[in-house]
């Protein structure tokens, strides 16, 4: 999940949780009808708003019982955080016979990262869905080191963009590649194996 400069929570597809919340009632857009970050949001969602819906109906006939007004909003609030907290990914790579580290980031702030670099390498690129997994390639244990868990993790990354069709598809691609490989082990220290980028959709300008 990445955080916008207003601190907006939002999903791995760059779309603020809050828009999932607003439309949860309503069909799919075409946006989410084939975005899996906005299914998963979705589905929990539908899943509280029934769960609630619930206990309203069970606790109709005892006031004391009933859901406080603030209810929706202590609910909201939950969501943030677990989007905001999403899975974890190792900062020391998992090493065999070897201790590692206890230190972890967010899979969503790897992938505001990456589609921050995205957004400003070019102005006609727009990075949108991000996924990033750890790659588990054994590392020796006596491979030198300095002490436990001390190899930063390896991780692959997938990503999809808009680009313009005034732009080379191939050398933007590469670049972009470079530059995500660059950043991801300057900002946070971890080492990128793969980079598959996904050109999705081309724009006029």
């Amino acid at each position: 999940m990445a955080l916008a400069d207003d601190d907006t929570p939002r999903l791995g597809c760059g779309l603020p949780v809050d828009d999932i919340w607003d439309t949860v009632d309503e069909p799919l857009t075409p946006h989410e009808q084939t975005c899996p970050d906005c299914q998963a949001a979705r589905k929990s969602l539908e899943e509280l708003t029934a769960a609630t819906q619930a206990m309203r109906t069970d606790d109709d006939g005892d006031p004391g019982l009933r859901p406080r007004a603030t209810l929706t909003r202590d609910i909201m609030t939950i969501a943030r955080a677990e989007v905001r907290r999403g899975r974890q990914i190792p900062l020391n790579h998992p090493r065999t016979g070897r201790e590692v580290a206890d230190l972890m980031v967010s899979e969503q702030a790897v992938a505001s990262v990456v589609r921050a670099v995205g957004d400003r390498t070019f102005d006609t690129v727009h990075a949108r869905r991000c996924r990033v997994e750890l790659d588990l390639t054994p590392i020796p244990a006596n491979t030198d080191s300095n002490g436990p868990g001390d190899q930063p993790a390896l991780v692959q990354i997938q990503l999809t963009i808009s680009i313009s069709a005034k732009q080379s598809i191939p050398e933007s691609v590469t670049v972009l590649r470079e530059q995500i490989i660059d950043h991801i082990a300057d900002e946070i220290g971890l080492i990128v194996t793969r980079v598959d980028i996904t050109v999705e959709d081309v724009h006029d300008f």
